[in-house]
């Protein structure tokens, strides 16, 4: 059964505040809270899947997968540009999720974020095995 958006959008709310916390202690050249981060992003696709939630929303957490995926694709370590843009996703995606909420529109995803999803994996590093969501 589907649960109401507004529900999804409360307990995507609690989700984000719980990867806010997390991000607190992620460290560039560290897996530490690698596999926490990718369990968020996870519930939340999970969420989003059994809600309508916006466009843009889900949009977010694909392009969250991808990163989090790519690090599990390449070294399975944090880089500060991935730090960076986990960031700035919760921010925005804590915002997106109120006006979700509210019932409001949220603003536009960052085009930075279509530019990293589409930039290719450094050739000098060896790939790992993919974590999926299970």
């Amino acid at each position: 059964m589907a649960e109401s958006n507004s529900t999804a959008a409360a307990r995507l709310v609690e989700l984000l505040a719980k990867l806010a916390l997390e991000l607190n202690f992620v460290e560039s050249g560290k897996d530490s809270g690698l596999l926490p981060i990718n369990s968020f992003i996870c519930e939340a696709q999970d969420l989003l899947h059994d809600a309508t939630a916006p466009v843009a929303i889900v949009q977010a957490a694909q392009h969250a997968r991808q990163w989090i995926d790519r690090l599990f694709d390449t070294t399975a370590i944090f880089d500060a540009a991935t730090i960076a843009r986990l960031e700035e996703w919760q921010v925005w995606m804590a915002s997106a999720t109120e006006l979700w909420r509210n019932q409001r529109p949220c603003a536009a995803l960052p085009a930075a974020w279509s530019l990293a999803a589409a930039s290719p994996v450094s050739a000098e590093v060896a790939p790992r095995p993919s974590s999926p969501c299970a």
